[in-house]
């Protein structure tokens, strides 16, 4: 099972391999927290940029947050359909489908597994 999420104001500005690429990061790097217990977005944004060697990136902590935030909701609901009867699931993707079409800027494919992995570690 695989959805295509579309993240609207959340994925402004990022493009698509981008996305990806901090999708997978994410699953298997975590969420750091800080001394509280607390999410520690500024650290996970400078361990992203730092696995692609990049000196800037053009997203804030607060972007970071958005976008992760945006992840979690959603593979949790995909978590949640997995559970469903398969011909439910198959008429959820349908519905899904004519209502996104033109929105290709802001997606993002996700497996019932990668949603799986991202829930356990974050």
């Amino acid at each position: 099972y695989q959805r295509r999420v579309h993240g609207g104001d959340e994925f402004e500005g990022w493009n698509k391999e981008l996305r990806k690429e901090f999708f997978q990061f994410v699953i298997y790097f975590g969420v750091p927290l800080n001394n509280e217990g607390k999410s520690n977005w500024v650290e996970l944004r400078e361990r992203f940029m730092a696995q692609r060697n990049q000196k800037d990136l053009d997203k804030s902590a607060s972007n970071i947050e958005k976008m992760v935030q945006k992840i979690r909701t959603v593979c949790q609901q995909i978590i949640q359909e997995g559970q469903r009867p398969k011909g439910e699931q198959e008429e959820q993707k349908k519905e899904e489908e004519m209502e996104i079409e033109n929105e290709q800027d802001h997606e993002l494919d996700i497996s019932l597994d990668d949603a799986v992995l991202f829930n356990r570690y974050n």
